[in-house]
């Protein structure tokens, strides 16, 4: 979702950030692994895990900040530019 608010637009020593759009995203995924596929182990031990991210369009460069959360651990990933 693209938001409509800018949160440094009224922050005068944040405007060479040149912030053009500001995204949030938030995410579930379901996943199993398995040694060979077959539909009585596709659901045993099914792992899950949510998140967010926060992305921003800022002076011409995409970056990118997820978090991500699941019973095992939390992971967080940054990214600055495209990933191709």
């Amino acid at each position: 979702m693209t938001l409509d608010y800018n949160p440094v637009a009224n922050v005068s020593w944040l405007k060479f950030l040149n912030l053009d759009w500001f995204q949030t995203v938030f995410y579930a995924e379901g996943r199993q692994v398995a040694p060979k596929f077959s539909s009585g182990t596709l659901f045993t031990d099914w792992k899950t895990d949510v998140g967010v991210s926060l992305r921003a369009l800022t002076a011409g460069i995409v970056i990118r900040l997820d978090v991500t959360t699941s019973k095992e651990d939390t992971t967080t990933w940054l990214m600055v530019g495209h990933p191709f």
